[in-house]
Order: structure tokens, then C-alpha cells, then sequence
């Protein structure tokens, strides 16, 4: 089952797969589903703590946003 989940996991990301899979970027509502708050203060406000479940986009796509763990109580980041 394993190879079989690979194979055709490989074979997806050569038809333009890709993985929505980082943590401790800024929090994008286009992107990300905030499921879970934590109060950090260590972290700046608005940031993704930790990913629950992967998101994927098919070339320019959104196919499922990530369920993330956002932290908020933090600095505010500088505005870009």
C-alpha cells in the first residue's frame, strides 16, 4: 500500500501537484483554514504555529487549504 501511496503521489506532483505543508509563515485566510488559536507570545501575532492537515493546490489551484494552528498574543509583524 505504501509504494502504491507513493507512486501515485509522485506522479501527481509531476502533473503539477504541490504541497501547502509550512509552518511559522504569515497566516493567509487564501490559503490556510485556522482551526486552532495559541496564545504565544513568543512568535509574532498571526503566524502559522503548526500544520494539522496538508493543503494542495493543482498548478494555480486550490484544491484544500491547510488546517493550521495559528498563534496570536505575539509582536506585530512589520508591515511589509
Amino acid at each position: 500500500m505504501l509504494l502504491i501511496y507513493k507512486q501515485l503521489f509522485e506522479t501527481l506532483q509531476r502533473h503539477g501537484l504541490t504541497v501547502i505543508n509550512e509552518a511559522g509563515v504569515r497566516f493567509d485566510p487564501n490559503i490556510h483554514e485556522g482551526v486552532v488559536r495559541e496564545e504565544d507570545p513568543s512568535v509574532p501575532n498571526h503566524t502559522v504555529a503548526a500544520i494539522l492537515q496538508k493543503g494542495y493546490f493543482l498548478h494555480d489551484r486550490l484544491l484544500r487549504p491547510a488546517l493550521v494552528k495559528v498563534a496570536v498574543g505575539g509582536p506585530e509583524e512589520a508591515a511589509e
